[in-house]
C-alpha cells in the first residue's frame, strides 16, 4: 500500500496559491523597477536641461530658445512629479503582493508540514507491520524448530 495524503487536494491548492502570488510579486517589482529607472532618466534629463540653461546665460541665445528650454523643464519636473507619485504606488502594490506572498508561504507550509507527519506516520505504521510479520514468521519457524527437536 502505497502513501496517500487525504488532504492532498488542498495543499495543492495552497501551492498554486503560492505560485501565483510569487508571479504577482515579481510583476509588481517589475513595475516598480521601471517607475525607478524611469525616475532615474527624468532626473537625468532635468539635470542636463538646468546645465543647459546655465550654459545659456553664459552665451548668447534667443529669448525663444530660453522659452522653449523653460517649458521643456517643466514638463519634466511635472512628469518627474508623476513618476514620483506612480513609484510611491507600485511601492505599494510591491509591499502588498510581498505580504500576500508571505501569507501563501505559511499557509503552503502548514499543509506540507502535515503532509510531512502523515508520511512519518505512515511509515511507523509500515515499520509496525513489518516487524508484527517477521515476528510471527520468526515465531513459527522457532516454533516448528522447536517442536522437530521432541
Amino acid at each position: 500500500m502505497s502513501f496517500r495524503f487525504p488532504y492532498q487536494k488542498i495543499l495543492h491548492v495552497k501551492e498554486k496559491e503560492t505560485e501565483s502570488a510569487q508571479l504577482a510579486y515579481g510583476d509588481a517589482l517589475s513595475r516598480l523597477r521601471i517607475e525607478e529607472n524611469l525616475l532615474y532618466e527624468l532626473e537625468k534629463e532635468k539635470q542636463d536641461l538646468m546645465q543647459q540653461m546655465i550654459t545659456s546665460q553664459q552665451t548668447p541665445v534667443t529669448a525663444s530658445r530660453l522659452i522653449d528650454l523653460q517649458k521643456y523643464l517643466e514638463h519634466v519636473k511635472k512628469q518627474i512629479h508623476q513618476h514620483t507619485r506612480l513609484k510611491g504606488m507600485a511601492e505599494q502594490k510591491a509591499e502588498q503582493a510581498f505580504q500576500r506572498l508571505t501569507g501563501y508561504k505559511k499557509e503552503e507550509k502548514k499543509w506540507s508540514n502535515l503532509k510531512e507527519r502523515f508520511f512519518y506516520r505512515y511509515i511507523e505504521e509500515q515499520n509496525k507491520s513489518e516487524q508484527k510479520q517477521m515476528d510471527e514468521i520468526a515465531s513459527r519457524f522457532h516454533g516448528r524448530n522447536w517442536s522437530g527437536h521432541s
